[in-house]
């Protein structure tokens, strides 16, 4: 969480970025979700549209929308290890760690069958600013704040490895448990700048924000181009593995920097996914990580989308 911070962190890049004015930030009330319990849910596919950004969430039969954080304890795995001793069976682990996940109160998520569908307001659940910077033609411009808006994404709940990876295309690319999107490393305009090594701040307003993301220049589908600090301060543990922070297109899920000891993993393929046990599948299975390191978020997908 922002609250309370005078100066923002030091990014992958180490630009450093500030909240220079309390007035300037919005706080998301924060509430601890239980997922015991949770109903059958059922899938809903829907396809991602034409680059407007849509989110999702744990749904249970009585799912409602609220804002919060990401419940910041550690995430109960029991329901996927039970899954993998009981039955062995991929769609019915997969469908456990999905319902174990720890999605903000924003986020629904609906599963049926071989689809997962995540929907939100796609707002963060973490601190934003009311000013962003944008990037045009010109430079950086004062762009505003970040807006609401109609959040939807489906993927795969079994995901199954490609070829070859396929590049992601511009706009989200994933699903973030705070209810926000990833984006590719780069920046919209086309010039293959990478958004983390371009960060700037004039007048005190940051172009991204030290929770490292920030909205399109439109106010719209406010996003990550690397690590989501404050969705990973809040989720892992000095020493350990990362948590599941979310899930790109193609069904594979998506880790903070740490990988088995706490380490940044040296082993990542192109698209920074490697296999290796997590917290929540226990055993060694395909996942991407963020990463402090260029281009600090995967610019392809290794699995079929």
């Amino acid at each position: 969480m922002l609250e309370g911070r005078a100066v923002g962190r030091l990014s992958q890049t180490s630009h450093s970025f500030a909240f220079h004015t309390a007035g300037m930030l919005h706080t998301r009330s924060s509430r601890t979700r239980l997922l015991a319990g949770l109903t059958v849910l059922a899938i809903v596919a829907n396809a991602c549209g034409d680059g407007e950004t849509t989110v999702a969430s744990i749904e249970s039969d009585t799912a409602t929308s609220n804002t919060a954080t990401p419940d910041t304890a550690t995430p109960d795995t029991s329901a996927s290890e039970t899954a993998a001793e009981q039955t062995g069976d991929e769609a019915s682990v997969r469908t456990a760690v999905v319902q174990s996940a720890q999605w903000a109160d924003n986020v629904t998520i609906t599963i049926d069958g071989t689809t997962v569908r995540f929907e939100s307001d796609g707002l963060p659940s973490h601190d934003y600013l009311d000013v962003y910077l944008g990037d045009g033609r010109d430079g950086k411009f004062v762009a505003g704040g970040v807006d609401s808006y109609n959040a939807s994404f489906s993927f795969p709940l079994v995901p199954t490895m490609a070829a070859s990876p396929s590049e992601t295309g511009n706009g989200a690319i994933g699903v973030a448990i705070s209810g926000a999107v990833f984006f590719d490393p780069y920046e919209g305009d086309g010039s293959a700048t990478i958004a983390n090594d371009d960060n700037e701040t004039i007048e005190g307003i940051p172009f991204i924000d030290a929770c490292g993301g920030h909205p399109l220049p439109n106010g719209r589908s406010y996003h990550y181009h690397g690590i989501p600090f404050c969705i990973t301060d809040s989720v892992d543990a000095a020493g350990e593995h990362s948590v599941l922070i979310g899930y790109l297109f193609d069904g594979y899920p998506i880790y903070g920097p740490q990988d088995t000891g706490g380490d940044e993993p040296s082993d990542l393929d192109a698209c920074l996914g490697h296999t290796g046990p997590t917290p929540e599948f226990g055993e060694d299975t395909y996942h991407y990580h963020v990463s402090a390191n260029a281009n600090y978020i995967s610019e392809c997908l290794s699995g079929i989308s």
